[in-house]
């Protein structure tokens, strides 16, 4: 992977990216009826909506938070700085794609999570090429893909929430196959919603750090028979 951090990847204004947001859902709006179309509210005061750039610097913040507060039992000090320096933030091509969620709880975001159609497996705006280019549905695996919740409202089914959406819009967008690369804190989410360990991966770093991460994959059309 030390080519990963090889490239340089120009972030675009967010004034251009609400634009293209706009642009890209009149032209393509079957994505966010799709992801729309699967919200649910848990909790009356629970809200499961798709992510906009206007929630950039919140999801900043709670990216930092959740990180830092979730993986100390998992991650050393120094794994999880570079982390947040180099992996951990915002692809803005999610949100502009509609395939990226958000969970509030009194207008206040606790939780994000999404699926991407997107050969990206992992890495925000930092770590990612200047391309990204479409998986095909019919022999390619959709992506699960940055999941953060806030440690005050952790194993309390707002991760659950997420990736059920995220299952279902991927299913619905044609794909039978699912894969992510889930960071130790999260290996029991997966888990527990019948994703299977393929691989480790260790993510190195710029700075000589290594992150290990494990690659798990699910089949989309078993899940759905079992429902």
């Amino acid at each position: 992977m030390s080519n990963l951090f090889g490239r340089l990847y120009l972030i675009p204004s967010r004034l251009f990216l609400v634009e293209q947001q706009n642009h890209l859902r009149e032209r393509m709006p079957e994505t966010a009826r799709l992801t729309q179309a699967v919200l649910t509210n848990n909790e009356e005061n629970v809200q499961l909506r798709l992510a906009t750039i206007a929630d950039i610097p919140a999801l900043e913040k709670l990216i930092r938070e959740s990180v830092r507060g979730l993986s100390a039992e998992h991650y050393t000090p120094e794994q999880i700085t570079s982390g947040l320096t180099y992996v951990f933030g915002v692809d803005t091509q999610l949100i502009i794609d509609g395939t990226y969620f958000v969970v509030e709880v009194e207008e206040q975001l606790v939780g994000s999570g999404g699926w991407s159609k997107r050969k990206t497996l992992f890495g925000g705006d930092q770590s990612k090429g200047a391309e990204d280019p479409l998986l095909d549905p019919s022999r390619e695996a959709a992506r699960i893909r940055a999941f953060y919740v806030d440690p005050r409202w952790s194993r309390r089914g707002i991760g659950t929430q997420i990736l059920r959406a995220c299952e279902t819009a991927a299913r619905q967008a044609g794909f039978s196959r699912i894969e992510l690369a889930a960071t130790m804190p999260g290996v029991p989410l997966y888990n527990a919603r019948g994703y299977e360990k393929a691989e480790a991966i260790e993510i190195e770093t710029p700075d000589g750090k290594s992150l290990p991460v494990i690659r798990m994959t699910k089949n989309l059309r078993i899940d759905s028979q079992s429902q």
